[in-house]
């Protein structure tokens, strides 16, 4: 009989899933418990040994027995907005009877300040878990890029990619970035009170999203901004219900003021690695869509300095010189990403261009000297460029 540590609420969902799967992968499956609410539809859902639990967000009965033994629990939000607190409530009091030792939860990037209409929900839940006694953990997640890939294939059939988000900028990051931080952070953090701000590394517009379907797909899907009004009557005149398209419309709306925007850097920088491209996602979608799209295309861009700072007034002194932080930060990604085993030779060429365009920049203020100095994988890549 095992007896698992790490326990996942509402398991069986596609961030669920993910995140089983790479706790399973980091601490064995018999450490892992998923709980859902039918164990007999989900058993093939996750690796060999993660035991399968029954819990329903609505029948607290099944709570208290599904966590018995938790040491750890990741409670993921429920995915029934509107309905969300008191089901969430339901999880927490669950977990303080059971005596976990810390609590993560899944909310929303800046939720103590965010826009976005259904921010509202995290900040009450998260005013929950505060309350609760327990340590806990808040795991802020940015927009995932699915959230938008969604919506690549309704816009090759009707030949342009709408939302209402102007020219806001969107950090996302895949879902498995996501998943890959849950189980980092339920294994390992401590303190009583973590909060976590996640969100892709390198941001875009949706022009920028549309023009890169196009570049892809090689067919022109133009970027067609709606009013947050139109935006919603048209999502329900694509068959999503009400409240569904009332949200995506809010989120574009949020999206144009900044709601979906983060530089911090701490999503990989706790797992470790860059977050998956947007450009990454759009390929594996056109893929599972069946688009043939040209293998010598690059499936990422360089990072630039707008994307990473799209203010220009960010700058920083260095050596009596003013550059912008951007362009640093730029150039350590696309030098990152240029070293890694898996790009192709094609990213590999569109790299190089944007690292050498800001090399006089970097030796400008003495900067390049310096990192080229203390960086061994960087001077090896440079010396191959």
């Amino acid at each position: 009989m095992t007896n698992p540590r790490y326990f996942v609420t509402g398991a069986s969902g596609q961030l669920g899933q993910l995140v089983v799967a790479a706790l399973a992968n980091r601490v064995g499956a018999d450490a892992v418990a998923a709980i859902v609410r039918d164990p007999a539809r989900s058993a093939s859902l996750f690796p060999e040994g993660v035991t399968i639990r029954r819990g329903d967000y609505d029948k607290p009965e099944t709570l208290q027995a599904a966590l018995a033994g938790a040491k750890r629990l990741l409670l993921i939000s429920s995915n029934e907005v509107g309905r969300r607190v008191p089901q969430h409530r339901n999880v927490i009091e669950a977990a303080k009877k059971a005596r976990v030792s810390r609590i993560a939860y899944t909310s929303v990037l800046h939720a103590d300040t965010s826009k976005l209409g259904l921010a509202e929900e995290h900040r009450q839940t998260e005013a929950l878990v505060e309350a609760s006694g327990l340590s806990y953990t808040l795991l802020r997640n940015g927009w995932y890029t699915e959230n938008y890939a969604a919506s690549i294939a309704p816009a090759l059939q009707h030949g342009a990619f709408i939302g209402s988000a102007r020219d806001g900028r969107i950090a996302s990051a895949a879902r498995l970035d996501y998943a890959e931080a849950a189980a980092i952070a339920l294994i390992g953090d401590e303190g009583d009170r973590v909060v976590h701000e996640l969100a892709g590394d390198t941001s875009y517009s949706l022009s920028e999203f549309a023009a890169e379907i196009s570049r892809q797909a090689d067919k022109t899907i133009p970027y067609v901004d709606l009013p947050e009004t139109d935006y919603r009557a048209a999502l329900v005149g694509a068959g999503l219900p009400e409240p569904l398209a009332a949200l995506y419309a809010d989120s574009d709306a949020a999206a144009a003021e900044g709601a979906l925007f983060d530089d911090s850097g701490a999503l990989s920088r706790l797992i470790g690695r860059l977050t998956t491209p947007f450009a990454a996602t759009i390929a594996a979608t056109l893929e599972t869509l069946g688009v043939p799209t040209d293998p010598e295309k690059p499936t990422i861009a360089a990072s630039r300095p707008e994307d990473i700072l799209p203010d220009d007034t960010d700058r920083t002194d260095f050596g009596g010189v003013t550059i912008r932080k951007g362009t640093i930060a730029a150039f350590l990604q696309n030098a990152m990403r240029w070293s890694d085993p898996g790009t192709s030779d094609a990213e590999r060429k569109l790299l190089e261009d944007a690292i050498v365009e800001a090399m006089p920049a970097l030796r400008a203020v003495g900067l390049f000297d310096v990192l080229d100095a203390r960086d061994e994988q960087l001077r090896a890549l440079l010396a191959n460029i």
